[in-house]
């Protein structure tokens, strides 16, 4: 990565409103292609409803989001996806009564005019990252467990083919044991050169993944930089990472 490439996401100024709710005020930030980027903060500073934005789930009421220099802010979320961005949402977000394949084949709809067989390739992809469902392909997707389930959301994010891989808040309601299963799959998964963006409330593990990270409090984000100058910022520590400074 290099100072000179083009950013694949980048925003500027984004503010988002619920009413008379203001959920996001004037942040700018960016993810170059292949880079790994991390959120932390509160609940309620806004970072979900940054991505949702992003991903054309919410509507911005002022500012700017473009994917590789063209603007998307204020477009459809199906057309965002076939931009290269996708979406893995908080809770999962699975389609209960549907088996683990068609939510697989549902992930890759942007993609209907692809020969089957590369979608068969791509979802066998997946069942190699996440052998667990390859073993559950004709059961209900709602009669997993829920690291299955965030696994099932990871690999139907996937399948778009995304460029950019946003995810929101990957660990909640999950075991430490599954999340050292995930967090693996994630670093692998951005070696490949795949980017993500991924908010999460477990702050030392998403530092220890991520090149670069933005802290977001009342709305806004209130620090940035690389990630181990995030690790070794005092208000961090403090306020996210469960320490005292020293």
């Amino acid at each position: 990565m290099t100072d000179q490439q083009q950013p694949l996401l980048e925003v500027e100024r984004l503010s988002v409103t619920y009413g008379q709710v203001q959920a996001v005020r004037e942040i700018s930030l960016q993810v170059l292609p292949g880079e790994f980027v991390s959120i932390i903060g509160n609940n309620g500073a806004g970072k979900s409803s940054t991505l949702k934005a992003i991903a054309g789930v919410v509507k911005p009421v002022g500012g700017t989001i473009r994917i590789q220099g063209t603007e998307v802010q204020g477009l459809p979320a199906h057309r965002i996806v076939r931009m290269g961005l996708s979406l893995v949402p908080e809770g999962r977000q699975v389609f209960a009564d549907q088996t683990v394949d068609d939510n697989l084949r549902l992930g890759a709809y942007s993609r209907r005019r692809d020969r089957e067989s590369a979608v068969d390739a791509d979802i066998e992809r997946m069942v190699e990252l996440f052998p667990v469902l390859g073993e559950r392909r004709t059961q209900v997707a709602g009669s997993l467990s829920g690291g299955e389930q965030q696994m099932l959301a990871l690999a139907r994010g996937l399948l778009s083919r995304p460029r950019l891989l946003m995810i929101d808040e990957m660990s909640l309601g999950l075991a430490p044991r599954v999340l050292e299963t995930l967090f693996p799959v994630l670093e692998r998964l951005n070696r490949d050169g795949l980017a993500i963006l991924l908010v999460e409330q477990l702050a030392t593990m998403a530092l220890r993944v991520a090149h670069r990270g933005y802290v977001f409090e009342n709305a806004e984000i209130s620090i940035s930089g690389s990630a181990r100058s995030l690790a070794q910022n005092r208000q961090v520590i403090e306020s996210y990472l469960g320490r005292r400074a020293v």
